[in-house]
């Protein structure tokens, strides 16, 4: 047990890594991510396990590959645990009994780190409890514990992280298994190792542009191609919606936004010089003015004051912050990325983001043409999945609540639901709830919610206005806004 600095911290690492030096973190930004996240969490206390057995992932992928080995790696490591308590305070802890079921013990666990036997790739599984800033949310996590001294130190909306090891895994494996991690607690599918997931892929591919190598062998593996990325995730026993961008289109910030209000993970690649990289988004922050800070799209929407996207980086770290430009970049550090794929992995959602955008773009065009003269007429609109579970749980705690509002409770609703939620100034919601299992070609709205009195009032007014000045024009429209336009009117009467 020792005090929490920058030189204990790095030394159970300095066997496997040559080369670097304290200043540069060994020469690993993970490494350097993580030290800066256990100081914003106030770590004081390292506790080091040696002689380590992790049985969940390097154990089953040490047999599976490395035993094959001439001359196998180590197969026990080095458990680094920490603390936010003091090493006295902790040692009177250690040392009697009953005090180590202490509630100050237990929550002042921070989390732990496997340091796998591996040179120059050690960052093995990894739990940490992540800080946030204000306005950040995380929203595509779960609770992940471990036992230390026969006590459960259980760390809640967190996320395992580990880095690759370039034999099993490169970073698409990776992205993968902390997805997966995700979709096995929401879904209860099995959680594949990092190995089943890289060899689930098939061929192995090498090369970072469009003219990959190949080769009959999956290991040592060099990386995944984008089918590869859709393949694995459907080997599992889920589906997957995928979304491609280039410099015409600027949706990604509100489809990525989108799904993770469900909880669910986006897989994202990203590039920069040709070279791809995935990675796993599991939250965002939001401007804290609450002021617009792009038109990335033709209508208002909540989600254009999204500043940065939250995810786990195998070359960068765990909950690391992606400041999002216009036109798909990210920026990390110094470095510019252009997002051209996303995947996001489910089950059962046969509607998705453009089904439910291209619905509301229609119905605030006539909004627009009914209300151009109104210069008071200040609106905008939130898109975004939800499990119906959570969304009657936030419907709950919502104040000033409308009997009509909260009838939802007790109405049967799908796993998930779309919800466009049309804020008009900060006095008015209405909230369009929107089926994800429907037939796609029909509207699909469940249920027209009016936040309050005034709200129910201005709902009938736009239907009636634009109703009465655009009766031929929606005729043309297409067929799910048609249906649409007709749900609303017998949602509202």
């Amino acid at each position: 047990m020792v005090f929490f600095d920058k030189n204990n911290f790095l030394s159970p690492f300095n066997e496997f890594i040559k080369g670097g030096d304290t200043d540069s973190f060994l020469g690993k930004t993970q490494l350097e991510s993580i030290y800066n996240l256990l100081d914003h969490n106030e770590a004081k206390t390292i506790i080091i396990e040696e002689e380590y057995l992790e049985n969940s992932i390097y154990f089953h992928d040490y047999n599976e590959y490395y035993t094959f080995s001439f001359t196998p790696p180590p197969r026990l490591g080095k458990r680094v645990l920490f603390f936010s308590i003091d090493p006295e305070k902790m040692a009177s802890f250690l040392r009697n009994a009953d005090r180590i079921k202490d509630t100050t013990f237990i929550r002042g666990f921070l989390g732990f780190i496997f340091v796998r036997p591996l040179p120059e790739c050690p960052i093995g599984l990894t739990l940490l409890k992540p800080f946030l800033k204000p306005n950040a949310e995380l929203k595509a996590t779960t609770s992940f514990g471990t036992y230390f001294l026969g006590c459960f130190f259980e760390v809640p909306f967190s996320l395992p992280y580990q880095e690759q090891d370039h034999n099993i895994t490169a970073c698409a494996s990776i992205a993968l298994w902390s997805a997966l991690y995700i979709m096995h607690r929401k879904f209860f599918i099995r959680l594949p190792t990092p190995l089943e997931i890289t060899r689930s892929a098939g061929m192995n591919y090498s090369g970072n542009n469009s003219s990959y190598g190949n080769s009959s062998k999956v290991f040592p593996n060099t990386g995944l191609k984008a089918e590869q990325v859709g393949l694995v995730i459907t080997q599992m026993g889920l589906e997957y919606d995928k979304y491609e961008f280039d410099s015409k289109t600027s949706l990604s910030r509100s489809i990525i936004y989108a799904y993770l209000a469900a909880g669910l993970p986006v897989l994202a690649d990203i590039t920069r010089n040709q070279a791809h990289h995935l990675i796993c988004l599991i939250g965002s922050i939001i401007k804290a003015d609450g002021k617009k800070i792009s038109d990335d799209s033709d209508i208002c929407l909540h989600s254009d004051k999204v500043t940065h996207f939250i995810g786990h980086d195998d070359q960068s770290g765990p909950y690391q912050e992606f400041l999002y430009e216009n036109n798909n970049i990210i920026i990390y550090g110094e470095s510019k990325f252009e997002i051209v794929n996303i995947w996001i992995p489910s089950k059962y959602l046969r509607s998705n983001f453009v089904n439910i955008y291209s619905i509301v773009i229609i119905f605030d065009m006539y909004i627009k043409y009914t209300n151009n003269e109104n210069t008071n007429f200040d609106y905008c609109w939130n898109i975004y999945l939800n499990s119906s579970n959570q969304y009657k749980n936030d419907v709950r705690r919502r104040k000033n609540q409308f009997g009509r509002f909260i009838s939802i409770l007790e109405e049967n609703l799908p796993n998930y639901v779309w919800v466009a939620e049309l804020k008009i100034k900060k006095s008015i919601q209405i909230d369009f709830i929107f089926d994800t299992t429907g037939n796609v070609m029909d509207s699909n709205l469940i249920k027209v919610l009016p936040y309050n009195k005034q709200s129910l009032k201005k709902i009938n007014e736009l239907y009636n206005n634009v109703y009465k000045n655009h009766e031929n024009d929606i005729q043309k429209e297409s067929s799910e806004f048609r249906r649409f336009f007709q749900e609303l009117a017998g949602q509202i009467k």
